[in-house]
């Protein structure tokens, strides 16, 4: 194997901003032929395998999910690091009783939102798809926190009411978990130590590559420890300004054949 690409979803490898739910074409027609010449194809995403579902069976060999918490092979079982029931349970609780935060709490196979968000949800997917609101709802498997029992939950969104919230809440963080600032009221927690970088460590020990023959590809801030992680960072012309000052490469935007542009400036294919 030569090496590993992982790739980001939204604004990477999907142009959901523009309400598209699959990858270009002429994206997976290229990702076919780097798997060809022998690169292992992988999808990183801090989406949950229920949030990746249209990804499954298209032409990736695996996938990175829930922001590095859990890694998967096609055909093999996943495997996950996931919070403390108790503790987890306690720091969404607080989040939203203390500081008018609100929670999306994501394990492998679908989520639970605090009633804001769930409410959010709904009205956005009904918007999106009308009549079909309840089948995307169960294909995403999106629920009320209230129904969470004992799933093991791999990575929460957190949203704050403002930027001061959040620095309130960042000062009392404890140290078991991990934070990941996505902008000026929101971010995403995991079990500390976990990111999109860590599951790219364990993805090439499983396939025995070196992290230095890795390229990744990501446009938002969840994205900057992989792109730091691997051998060649690549920033889509989309992304985030502070993504673009740490990664090796910028190409240009999604909706401009980014990654196209990218696997020919580096010789892939």
């Amino acid at each position: 194997m030569k090496g590993i690409l992982f790739f980001d979803v939204d604004g990477t490898l999907i142009d959901s901003g523009h309400g598209r739910e699959v990858p270009d074409e002429k994206v997976m027609e290229a990702i076919g032929r780097l798997r060809r010449r022998g690169y292992a194809c992988i999808v990183s995403s801090g989406r949950n395998m229920s949030g990746l579902h249209m990804l499954k069976g298209i032409g990736f060999d695996g996938f990175v999910f829930s922001d590095g918490a859990g890694i998967l092979l096609e055909g093999k079982p996943s495997e996950v690091i996931s919070f403390d029931h108790d503790e987890i349970d306690s720091i969404m609780k607080q989040i939203i009783e203390e500081y008018h935060g609100r929670v999306h709490a994501c394990h492998e196979d679908g989520s639970f939102a605090s009633s804001a968000v769930y409410a959010a949800t709904l009205q956005k997917v009904g918007e999106q798809y009308g009549e079909r609101r309840d089948e995307i709802l169960e294909l995403y498997n999106v629920k009320p926190l209230e129904q969470w029992k004992n799933e093991k939950i791999l990575e929460v969104d957190i949203y704050f009411e403002n930027e001061d919230w959040k620095n309130a809440w960042l000062k009392q963080k404890p140290e078991s978990i991990e934070y990941i600032d996505m902008g000026k009221d929101n971010g995403e927690i995991t079990v500390t130590g976990i990111t999109k970088a860590a599951g790219c460590r364990r993805m090439c020990d499983v396939l025995g590559v070196d992290l230095k023959d890795c390229y990744a590809f990501g446009d938002s801030m969840n994205d900057e420890a992989m792109l730091k992680e691997c051998g060649t960072g690549i920033c889509m012309g989309n992304g985030d300004p502070r993504l673009k000052a740490a990664a090796d490469h910028v190409t240009s935007a999604i909706d401009e054949d980014g990654l196209i542009r990218a696997f020919t400036y580096f010789g892939l294919l």
